[in-house]
Order: C-alpha cells, then structure tokens, then sequence
C-alpha cells in the first residue's frame, strides 16, 4: 500500500508490533531518543481484510502527531 505522505523514515526512530500471521499492526514513529513510555511518537495501526491484506491505516487520535505513547498504542483511539 503506498502513503499519501513522505515520512523521512531513515532519521527516525521506529517500533514495531506484529500479528501472529506476521503482519504490521502497529508502527510508532519518533525523533531519535524518544523514550517508548513519553507522549513523543506518531502511531499507525494497520487493518487488515484477511493476512497480508491491508485495508485500512488508522492514526492515532486520528491525526499525524508526534504525541502519543508507543506503551499505550493498544488502548489508543484510531481513525
């Protein structure tokens, strides 16, 4: 799936969570330093139609913001 954005992905700092088929669920965003447990990340959750299926990218708090907490991506709203 492609982005309607540019993210210079190679100067941040990025986390990841899987499915258990393997797929992103999460993906977390931050400047380099950014403590996991610190409102200093953007957060990306992937919906998936079926394994490999992406069908939908959701942010958190529905915006781009680095302001989330990669600890508490799971209990975060998406849209």
């Amino acid at each position: 799936m492609a982005f309607p954005w540019t993210i210079d992905r190679d100067n941040l700092t990025q986390c990841f969570e899987y499915t258990a088929s393997g797929d992103v669920l999460y993906w977390g965003l931050a400047q380099p330093g950014s403590l996991k447990n610190k409102p200093q990340w953007q957060i990306l959750k992937y919906i998936y139609s079926q394994p490999k299926q992406t069908s939908d990218i959701q942010w958190a708090d529905g915006d781009s913001e680095f302001n989330n907490v990669w600890d508490n991506r799971a209990t975060l709203n998406y849209s």
